[in-house]
Order: C-alpha cells, then sequence, then structure tokens
C-alpha cells in the first residue's frame, strides 16, 4: 500500500472515531444552547515541516475532509480503501455549533468558541472548555499557541484582565481579584495521577467535585497570569517525560476570589 494512502486513510479512521465521540446535539435543547460542539480541523502539515523525506506522489494527495458548510462537514475515505464497501465513501457529521476551517486563525476561534464563555465568566457565571481529538491534532496550538500566535487561554486571560481594568476606571468599588489554578491529570496504565503544575506537591486526591490540596494563586493582571501558564506548562512537560504516561489531560481554572 502506498504510505500516502496509508497514512490518509489512517488519518480518515482516527478523524471518524473521534467525531463519533463527540456529544450528539440534540434539536430539543433550546437556543442559547447549554453545550457547544465546535470543530477545527487541522491544515495539512507542509512539506518542509516533515522529519522524514516526503514521498514523490504520483497523484494529488486525497483531502479527506471538507467543511462544507459553517455547521457540517463531509469526511470522504478512498473506496479501494474502505473496509466496509457497502458503508459509502462519504459520511456527513452535522449539528456542530460551528466549524473551522483549515486556514481560520486564532482569533476567530477565540471569537466564536471561548469569547462568550470570558463573557459570562466577568458577569459571574461558570463555564467550561474542553478540547478534544487525537494526538497531533493541536490542540496544545489551540488552547495555548505562541508568543506571536496566541491561543484561546492567553487571548482569555488578556480580555479578562482588559475589561476589569476598564471596568475599574473611576469607580469606586474595589479592583476585582481573581485566583489561578493549573493541574494535569496523567493516565498511567488502567490508574490515574492527579498533579499540582503551580507547586511541588505531591499526587493530589479527586473528592467528589473537588481536587483536595490544589494550589490557588491570586493574580492581580496578565502579567501574574501569563508567567503562572509558562511555569506550569514547564512543569507539565517535565512530569510527562518522568511518568512516560500514555496518555495525559491538563485543565485549568480561573476563578473569581
Amino acid at each position: 500500500m502506498d504510505d500516502t494512502v496509508r497514512a490518509h486513510t489512517n488519518i480518515a479512521d482516527k478523524i471518524s472515531r473521534c467525531l463519533l465521540a463527540l456529544p450528539k446535539p440534540s434539536l430539543s435543547i433550546p437556543t442559547p444552547e447549554r453545550l457547544k460542539v465546535f470543530l477545527r480541523i487541522r491544515p495539512l502539515p507542509e512539506r518542509g515541516h516533515c522529519k522524514a523525506k516526503a514521498p514523490k506522489l504520483k497523484q494529488p494527495a486525497h483531502v479527506c475532509l471538507v467543511a462544507n458548510d459553517s455547521n457540517f462537514v463531509a469526511l470522504t475515505v478512498l473506496h479501494s480503501k474502505l473496509i466496509d464497501p457497502n458503508r459509502g465513501c462519504t459520511e456527513v457529521f452535522n449539528g456542530f455549533s460551528a466549524v473551522f476551517s483549515p486556514d481560520s486563525s486564532q482569533h476567530d476561534v477565540f471569537s466564536q468558541v471561548m469569547n462568550p464563555l470570558v463573557d459570562e465568566f466577568l458577569g459571574g457565571k461558570s463555564g467550561l472548555l474542553v478540547a478534544m481529538g487525537p494526538t497531533g491534532s493541536r490542540k496544545t496550538h489551540t488552547v495555548f499557541g505562541s508568543p506571536r500566535n496566541p491561543g484561546l487561554l492567553p487571548l482569555a486571560l488578556r480580555h479578562i484582565f482588559s475589561s476589569t481594568n476598564e471596568g475599574c476606571k473611576g469607580a469606586s468599588q474595589p479592583t476585582r481579584s481573581f485566583c489561578f489554578s493549573m493541574f494535569e491529570i496523567l493516565s498511567e496504565g488502567k490508574g490515574e495521577r492527579i498533579l499540582d503544575l503551580l507547586s511541588d506537591a505531591t499526587d493530589l486526591v479527586l473528592q467528589q467535585s473537588t481536587i483536595k490540596g490544589l494550589k490557588e494563586v491570586s493574580i492581580e493582571n496578565f502579567t501574574d497570569a501569563e508567567a503562572l501558564v509558562l511555569s506550569g506548562m514547564l512543569k507539565r512537560s517535565t512530569a510527562a517525560t518522568n511518568a512516560n504516561s500514555k496518555s495525559r489531560h491538563g485543565t485549568r481554572l480561573l476563578e473569581n476570589q
């Protein structure tokens, strides 16, 4: 089997399993929906970024996932590579709150996905964002980004503190304060470990919906928050390397104090 075709078949299989694992949108949920499901399509890797020399293609690469509309995508597999020929070459997955094409920017995703959550948070409501996808789907890029191309978390922190500072100008009420926690769940075999990424504490314990002993650090501005995120990310990478875990899931929490 051609290496490129095999790679695209494996990618299509992973995408199909991830799409099927997503929560099914319900038409009975009134607007605005309590649960929203967004899909961001990762662009194909550039040849210059590949570690191995790319094989010469006899035909153009096959793009298996296409955003046909703002709310649904079509997944197409080469007919010769179908496990079940009766299934059909193309499957349509619809009902997404929004679909972001491969050329979408971090700000495009932030404006639709994270900005509404931040505004509700500043209004006193709770919110949760979960990034799902197989290894290499660029979840870390979407959530954290880079200094030149920040992701959802730094953009959210910047928006929170810019809005807070603007709201407190000339106001008699005291400046709002926040605290920040950062932890990671490591999956090792059949067990899991919870690590505090802002302290040197040993493994933490989950009691119902509370993580006992999780450190909360008071922050007053974006610079403080950014420094904590960088520190946590450094410990996250070190912990994952030392533990040699098969998978890891990071969760970040910012709350009113």
